[in-house]
């Protein structure tokens, strides 16, 4: 599960990574919910200057960890959670 990482996340050691998994998976369904929108920030897609090409995208979302900013995959590995709403 928390291999060495290389990749330009590697401040985020084995240990922090562990604390944090450990402390996600000891919360209650409401404790984990919120712990999870902490770090993961919801943010309104900026109006795009180029009228030509419309985005469908209407925000854009932000993970953090130990207030350093991750990747999605590195976030939902951290926490060994998926974003598919159909897993349980």
């Amino acid at each position: 599960m928390y291999n060495v990482y290389e990749g330009p996340h590697a401040k985020l050691v084995y240990l922090n990574r562990k604390v944090l998994f450990e402390t996600y998976w000891a919360l209650d369904k409401s404790g984990k919910d919120k712990m999870l929108l902490l770090r993961a920030t919801i943010v309104p897609k900026a109006k795009s200057s180029n009228m030509n090409a419309p985005s469908r995208r209407k925000s854009t979302i932000h993970y953090k960890l130990n207030n350093q900013k991750v990747c999605q995959q590195m976030f939902l590995k951290t926490f060994e959670i998926t974003n598919n709403p159909n897993v349980v």
